[in-house]
């Protein structure tokens, strides 16, 4: 059997059944007053540009949140293309100090005038936490890629590679209001690079506990170092990308 051919089936089905167990696992906890929504915005400057055309990209997200499932949907627009991004997560173990489970994620990205590239993402993500003070989030996965260029008059031109993904996050969190991060991951939420393009990232945010602004409001400031080829001699810095992000979680 030519596993390559079924293997878009394959993830498409275990994406499906995620999203369904997700659901019924929100019914089962639909009583449970410990899940959020969270709706954000941002704006993002590509202040060194390499290969890739977009300069501005303005980002709109949503996160619904429970003790055991999590559900994201995002949007992005650029002058180049338009980006939409699903993902499922599932954490079994959730504990005060840790948390772990399998997520599923689906991006899709409509570049003007050369075609659609489809990202399929297994992964299992982890969560080390101290309440309050520090975080930790570790992620390990695999990535289907596939892209289609149509062209006139003749069967279009598909292409696919699998890579693996990996990433980590260190958090630090001040007066429980402010988070300061710094990681590295292979991808981000709407780019899903071969490995070894690596993004270097590193941001501050503030929450509102209620007292300055309406409780859960926050905004923040997040810059990405983006290598090309980073575990070669021949590895170089291509883009350096400054985000604003506001938004409120209730």
């Amino acid at each position: 059997m030519n596993y390559k051919c079924i293997r878009p089936a394959l993830f498409a089905l275990s994406f499906l059944t995620v999203y369904v167990f997700s659901f019924f696992t929100l019914q089962l906890y639909g009583e449970d007053k410990k899940h959020t929504h969270t709706i954000s915005a941002s704006l993002s400057s590509n202040i060194r540009k390499g290969i890739e055309p977009n300069v501005l990209y303005f980002d709109g997200f949503y996160q619904f949140k429970t003790p055991y499932v999590q559900i994201d949907t995002g949007l992005q627009c650029t002058s180049a293309n338009t980006d939409l991004a699903f993902k499922a997560l599932y954490t079994p173990l959730n504990f005060t100090h840790h948390c772990a489970g399998a997520a599923l994620s689906y991006h899709i990205s409509n570049m003007y005038n050369v075609g659609t590239e489809h990202d399929l993402n297994a992964a299992v993500e982890y969560t080390f936490r101290l309440p309050d003070i520090f975080m930790l989030y570790l992620q390990s996965g695999y990535l289907f890629k596939k892209l289609v260029i149509p062209v006139p008059g003749i069967k279009p031109i598909v292409t696919d590679h699998s890579t693996i993904t990996m990433a980590f996050q260190f958090t630090l969190i001040a007066a429980k209001q402010w988070f300061i991060d710094f990681g590295m991951s292979s991808y981000e939420t709407f780019r899903y690079p071969i490995f070894a393009n690596p993004s270097i990232n590193a941001g501050v945010t503030y929450k509102s506990n209620g007292k300055l602004l309406p409780k859960g409001m926050f905004a923040g400031l997040a810059c990405s170092l983006r290598y090309s080829d980073m575990f070669t001699i021949s590895g170089y810095p291509e883009n350096f990308v400054v985000r604003s992000v506001w938004g409120i979680e209730f």
